[in-house]
């Protein structure tokens, strides 16, 4: 490992003149010298302090590709020499772009890398022989199962480039480094900063306190970081927000702009309003100006994606608004699952489904063609047939290894204000009053009186919604309305035994794998065996399996924990649900 270190000298200097230290501003980037970051593992400490814009202003010729559309947009014109690559840029624009400029400046998706490649080949130039920097790498890690042949390709052509440097001031553990990162050089810069104050609160209905924060706005704009365009189209068509009040950036899917119906989804460019919401396609790299602004980061427990990794996600929110007055963060969440699992408990499994991975590839190695693996029963989450090969995603197990660090952080306030104050980035601040009243028990009720058919048909109606909180709708409901829409689920007359049947219909699949399908799980909830028992035996019945049902067939599909737990003041057998199971037979 190599230390950078900001001297005092200089941080005395800027603090006089009340300026930022930038990467420019050290000895060892000057004259936006870049040979230091050569195969190197960057980790910049802290946002904001212009790693990119270093490498933009250099002499080289440079590919640099970043996780997300809005941080190249926000690239975009940097000088006249950057070109951006997104979707919608040809591969004849990139051509006509590397015949003609003096110096490549090329500003990328990591989506994008493919297409870039293959320009260069084009015209004839080595890519290879230019200064890849991959940027917010982390985010390679925490959507690898999401954008898992686009990481993979960019990890594997990485090794390609004579000199490339992964740049973050949020990195991962190093335990779960990926292989094409094990050779290069750990290089730190150790800058200390003054932390951010993070007031949390825990809340049974987040976005309860949401609508709250809204109906109780003062003069400052409010900023929301909330990973989840169903919990920003609840609240926006529940307050019937004026559209010309609200900007929200999210990725630009036709999913997105249809649950968005009658709002636009903007860009950092366009000018801020006075309510702001923002998915994860903002969390990193984006510059955002406001200096009256109000950060609030939003947590829902029981949606994982939505939840913000202390060590990682939250440092990059802190550092999105460059000129706020007042950086605190309001983080507002709900307790997440996996209570009664240990940490011990959860990796020891997990270990044991990375080694069986690994002994399954050992056995198969001389099976290499498609027809003699298709006979296999496989779990295609962790294991896949690529190119007539059978490949183990070790990375995901590792993946869901940190998605249960981070879910376990959410299950107690003392379990988040403690990952707090162990980072020296944060000083934590337990908030006990809600923003919002207390919980509409009559409305509560009233919402859980409904049928299924009636909660599908207010899910897909929001804005008519007469309840005046904002209900927590089942998985099975937002499912059934965003998977199927209502005119299946009219022709199903809303049977939920109908509906399953119909999703599972559509699967091409082993028998193994459309029963964990329609198990349909929760990670780190307990389940009476009798329950079990009950639940399997229904879907044999819908899969006409013929075979009786036990609550040990759990073992089969899920990782799990074994043992008792009182439920009002009767004690139960089951079983703790802890991971899917790797099925290969």
């Amino acid at each position: 490992m190599k230390i950078l270190t900001v001297p005092n000298e200089l941080i005395e200097q800027k603090a006089l003149k009340n300026e930022k230290i930038y990467l420019s501003d050290l000895d060892e980037f000057k004259d936006n010298n870049l040979s230091i970051l050569y195969n190197t593992v960057f980790n910049k400490g802290v946002t904001g302090i212009g790693g990119t814009s270093l490498a933009l202003d250099s002499k080289e010729n440079i590919i640099i590709v970043m996780p997300f559309v809005e941080v190249v947009n926000n690239k975009e014109g940097y000088n006249e020499d950057v070109f951006t690559v997104k979707e919608g840029v040809t591969i004849a624009a990139i051509k006509k772009y590397l015949k003609t400029t003096p110096v490549r400046k090329i500003v990328s998706t990591y989506d994008g890398l493919s297409k870039i490649l293959e320009a260069y080949k084009a015209v004839e130039i080595n890519p290879y022989d230019d200064f890849l920097l991959v940027d917010e790498w982390q985010v390679i890690f925490n959507q690898y199962g999401l954008r898992l042949k686009v990481m993979k390709y960019l990890l594997e052509q990485s090794t390609l480039f004579s000199n490339k440097c992964f740049m973050t001031a949020t990195p991962i553990k190093k335990d779960y480094w990926f292989k094409e990162l094990k050779g290069l050089e750990e290089l730190v810069l150790e800058y200390d900063i003054e932390p951010t104050i993070v007031k949390h609160f825990k809340s049974r209905n987040v976005i309860d306190e949401v609508i709250a924060i809204i109906n109780s706005k003062d003069s400052k704009n409010l900023h929301f970081f909330i990973n989840s365009v169903d919990m920003i189209k609840s609240v926006i068509k529940t307050l019937n927000i004026d559209k010309s009040d609200v900007r929200i950036i999210c990725s630009k899917q036709e999913k997105n702009e249809y649950k968005l119906s009658g709002y636009d989804i903007e860009s950092t460019k366009d000018p801020v309003k006075p309510i702001n919401f923002y998915t994860s396609t903002c969390f990193e790299g984006c510059d955002i100006f406001d200096r009256n602004g109000q950060i609030f980061v939003i947590c829902n427990g029981n949606k994982a994606h939505s939840l913000v990794d202390i060590s990682t996600t939250l440092p990059q929110i802190a550092g999105r608004i460059r000129d706020i007055e007042d950086g605190t963060i309001n983080l507002i969440y709900s307790s997440s699952r996996y209570i009664d699992i240990t940490e011990e408990e959860f990796n020891k499994k997990v270990d044991e489904n990375i080694q069986k991975g690994r002994n399954i590839i050992e056995e198969v190695k001389s099976k290499d063609t498609i027809e003699v693996l298709s006979d296999w029963k496989i779990n295609d989450r962790y294991l896949i047939i690529e190119d007539d090969k059978l490949i183990f995603e070790e990375v995901l197990l590792n993946v869901d290894k940190a998605n249960f660090e981070t879910s376990k952080t959410y299950s107690f306030k003392t379990n988040l204000n403690r990952k707090l104050n162990q980072s020296d980035k944060f000083y934590s601040v337990i908030i006990e009053k809600p923003w919002a009243e207390e919980y509409i028990k009559f409305e509560e009720e009233k919402f859980n009186s409904l049928s299924f058919k009636e909660k599908c048909l207010l899910y897909a109606n929001l804005s008519d919604m007469t309840f005046s909180y904002v209900p927590d709708f089942p998985k099975e409901v937002i499912e059934a309305v965003d998977i199927l829409g209502i005119d299946k689920l009219e022709e199903l007359d809303y049977h939920k035994g109908n509906i399953n049947k119909y999703l599972v219909s559509r699967l091409n699949t082993t028998d193994e794998m459309k029963v964990m399908k329609l198990l349909k799980l929760t990670k780190g909830e307990f389940y009476k065996s009798s329950d079990l028992k009950n639940k399997l035996t229904d879907i044999y019945k819908v899969l006409k399996l013929n075979k009786a049902a036990k609550a040990t067939d759990i073992k089969t599909f899920y990782e799990v924990k074994e043992t008792s737990k009182r439920i009002d003041n009767k004690v139960y057998k089951g079983y703790i649900i802890i991971t899917p199971k790797i099925i290969f037979k």
